[in-house]
């Protein structure tokens, strides 16, 4: 399993859980590690693509695709500049 396919079973894992302690950890640690908002960017289109696939799939709950939308916007919006 490659470093980016852990990454995003990490923080799949924690959104599907809606531990959003959790999910701030694993983002926090990939931005530290990797120090690109691109990298953040790829895991979390990754990690919602797949989240998704199994509400399509029966296996995720309609709350918890819209939980990990709105986790995946609270910390998008620690990386993004701040307009002042």
């Amino acid at each position: 399993m490659s470093e980016m396919e852990k990454e995003v079973q990490n923080f799949e894992e924690a959104l599907l859980s809606i531990n959003r302690v959790q999910a701030g950890l694993v983002f926090d640690t990939i931005g530290k590690e990797n120090n690109s908002f691109e990298k953040l960017e790829s895991v979390i289109i990754r990690t919602l693509e797949l989240i998704g696939e199994k509400w399509e799939n029966g296996s995720a709950s309609l709350a918890q695709v819209y939980m990990s939308g709105i986790i995946c916007e609270e910390l998008i919006g620690k990386y993004l500049p701040k307009d002042e």
